[in-house]
């Protein structure tokens, strides 16, 4: 008789043990976010380092599928952004844009001042099917398409052309400097605000 009682009264309380852990546990893993949409703090900002703390950055452009892989390995020995360019330099429709963002963009001073603080990688497409798996990769349907890529993964697309009035209108190499800085690790940002300063 007593065996009776005892045996659904246990079984109750493991089952109430049991839902409890269950519970608790689920909630858990909804409180945290999945990986993917974490941005975890790079070395530099978490270290409080500025750009003059870091290794320097190659002078030189990678390119294409292979040069990105150097800049990876670049960007893991020096902790610095990697800004990335693709380009349809044969397009009709795109290549014009290409060159404009090129010869009044990139080439223009402020930007190369700022681009030497930066791993430089150029991916031209169609190019070989490195290239064209790097572009699915990152998602690129029309050119120039430029990205900044952050240590820790994370990769944020640059819009440098104006399209509110139906026609491009390339941003200004002070506008291109502030749109890429804004995009880059927390080391960066006193890069916009030395150039601010020197051109008052």
């Amino acid at each position: 008789m007593t065996g009776d009682v005892i045996g659904p009264r246990l079984a109750r309380t493991c089952l109430a043990g049991f839902l409890f852990l269950f519970l608790a546990d689920v909630s858990t893993s909804r409180a945290r976010p999945h990986p993917l949409y974490q941005q975890p703090a790079t070395p530099a900002a978490t270290n409080n380092l500025s750009l003059a703390d870091l290794p320097r950055a190659p002078s030189k452009w990678f390119q294409g599928f292979h040069g990105y892989s150097k800049a990876l390995s670049a960007q893991k020995d020096t902790g610095r952004d990697i800004f990335i360019y693709f380009a349809r330099p044969n397009t009709p429709r795109e290549k014009g844009l290409c060159r404009w963002l090129e010869n009044k963009g990139i080439k223009s001073l402020p930007v190369r001042k700022i681009l030497r603080q930066y791993i430089k990688v150029r991916v031209d497409l169609p190019g070989n099917p490195g290239n064209q798996k790097l572009a699915r990769k990152f998602h690129v349907h029309k050119t120039p398409a430029v990205f900044i890529q952050l240590p820790n993964g994370w990769r944020n697309r640059c819009t440098t052309f104006d399209w509110s009035n139906r026609r491009p209108k390339l941003l200004t190499p002070e506008e291109l400097v502030e749109l890429f800085v804004s995009h880059s690790s927390a080391v960066y940002q006193p890069l916009a605000e030395k150039l601010r300063e020197k051109s008052k």
